[in-house]
């Protein structure tokens, strides 16, 4: 309720709210997020699951605390959110329970679930959906490839920006880092 509080201050930092109104108003907000969770996902066909832990700040003054999301995309191309629940860093046994919790409330196995590459989440994902196929999310493969190229390469990448133009700048960068070679084949098949 102090949470509740405090967003609802005027510039004195009086609360607007009588104590009332303002516990009238947590109960609503914690009624509607029970009947979220608790909803029955049946209705959506979840073709793509994207599942991952994101930092929030739940109580004001406090860390920020993990919470972990689910969002899918249906077979008709809508993106759905279905479930969010308070995690603890991504481990097996949270990951594992939230997941089973959507799959208890109606939600398919999906074709492909997306996941960043945290241990815990990928061991649940493959537990609780063993017939899904399982992604890397590229957005953090990619912002991962990103900051290993800024630790690895530092000064020398800063070299193709300071180039005068655009089309000096690919030069510089060639001249600056060796040709990449491949560590290992993949087969797509």
């Amino acid at each position: 309720m102090r949470d509740i509080e405090h967003t609802f201050i005027d510039r004195a930092g009086r609360c607007v709210l009588t104590k009332s109104a303002a516990r009238e108003l947590t109960e609503r907000l914690w009624a509607d997020y029970q009947a979220f969770a608790g909803r029955d996902l049946t209705e959506h066909t979840v073709v793509y699951l994207f599942v991952d832990g994101i930092a929030e700040r739940l109580h004001l003054g406090q860390p920020r605390e993990a919470v972990l999301a689910a969002w899918g995309i249906t077979l008709q191309g809508y993106q759905v959110l279905l479930g969010l629940a308070q995690g603890t860093k991504e481990d097996t046994v949270s990951c594992r329970e939230f997941l089973r919790d959507l799959k208890s409330r109606g939600m398919p196995e999906p074709l492909l679930v997306a996941t960043d590459g945290a241990p815990g989440l990928i061991r649940a994902v493959e537990e609780v959906f063993p017939r899904s196929l399982r992604q890397r999310c590229l957005a953090h493969k990619s912002a991962i490839s990103k900051r290993r190229c800024r630790r690895r390469c530092g000064a020398r990448s800063k070299r193709g920006r300071s180039a005068p133009t655009r089309l000096q700048a690919p030069n510089l960068l060639t001249r600056s880092f060796p040709p990449l070679k491949m560590t290992r084949s993949v087969d797509l098949q």
